[in-house]
């Protein structure tokens, strides 16, 4: 039997958006406008009450009972319809099938919360990133997709280019991607006499992202040892073959496998300035790192395979 997907979420770096588009299904969501921009194809915007999220999840029921009541598999992503998930035996009731797809600090933050509602009526659960599965270990760790064809790649090595190396971070929050080490990191390598120009965009729209990463040669996504995993900016920089530093925790180095971006370990700038130097003293590696970058994204993000993963395709119905 097939099976009719709606994908449920607001924000996760447009990852709901991705999935529903790629399938061809729909989304709904309950913010006036994404911080960063990203919309559905095909969107149900359910901002009943403007400005309030959870005032609109709570007043908008009587009209996800009519969406609901068309598909087979809610796939909610970071959080359900009501407080504390106490919808889902509503859903279960209507006979649809649930998945909960944690990524992040919905499920860091309240941790506990979910072996109250979701672990009990979910049919499946969800991580984006390994180190949630210490949260909810229950959980099935599937990468974010990502269009990697939809992303430009130039496959050139250029030997004698003696311009500044463009360095990009665009932190969706500061405090979270240790932004502060970041900046001491590029600092201490532009004292050491390499010519870095430093570019940070907090807050800004996807597409102005995108626009400034195609320019830059090197990416930074984050430093915080606390997590030690890749976020979806060092998808989409591997994608284009940007070169990529993050704070990688040595304990997921081996479900990482092959995975070429440079790892900080210990929220030590000088890390960051290490890995600088090296770059700027190395076109070939840049060159090197930005193939392998490629490859990986191909054989472990690409939206086909995770959709596979997801929903074994054979039994869905993409599209409606």
């Amino acid at each position: 039997m097939s099976l009719k997907i709606l994908h449920i979420g607001d924000c996760c770096s447009g990852n709901p958006q991705r999935l529903a588009d790629a399938m061809g299904s729909e989304l709904v969501t309950f913010l006036r406008e994404h911080p960063f921009g990203y919309r559905a194809k095909n969107e149900y915007n359910l901002n009943i009450f403007p400005n309030h999220a959870v005032i609109s999840r709570i007043l908008s029921l009587p009209k996800m009972l009519s969406i609901v009541k068309n598909y087979d598999l809610l796939h909610f992503h970071c959080f359900t319809i009501l407080p504390c998930s106490i919808d889902l035996p509503l859903w279960k009731a209507m006979g649809k099938k649930i998945y909960i797809h944690y990524r992040g600090s919905d499920i860091r933050n309240l941790k506990y919360i979910y072996r109250v509602t979701p672990a009990r009526w979910a049919d499946r659960l969800i991580v984006s990133t390994p180190d949630l599965l210490k949260v909810v270990p229950e959980a099935e760790w599937i990468p974010n997709p990502l269009d990697v064809q939809n992303f430009p790649y130039v496959d050139e090595f250029i030997k004698d280019d003696k311009r500044p190396l463009r360095v990009l971070h665009a932190p969706s929050n500061p405090t979270t991607k240790g932004t502060h080490l970041i900046h001491k990191g590029v600092k201490m390598a532009q004292k050491a006499g390499y010519p870095i120009i430093f570019e940070c965009l907090t807050g800004k729209s996807h597409a102005r992202v995108l626009k400034a990463m195609q320019q830059a040669d090197i990416i930074i996504d984050q430093m915080i040892a606390q997590y030690g995993v890749y976020g979806v900016i060092s998808c989409e920089a591997m994608a284009m073959g940007k070169p990529v530093i993050c704070s990688i925790n040595e304990e997921y180095d081996h479900v990482y496998n092959g995975c070429p971006i440079l790892p900080t370990r210990n929220d030590d700038p000088a890390e960051i300035a290490a890995h600088l130097i090296n770059l700027a003293e190395n076109a070939e590696y840049r060159y090197r790192l930005g193939k392998e970058g490629r490859k990986y994204m191909e054989r472990t993000h690409d939206t086909n395979i995770i959709i596979n993963r997801l929903y074994q395709t054979g039994e869905c119905l993409l599209g409606t």
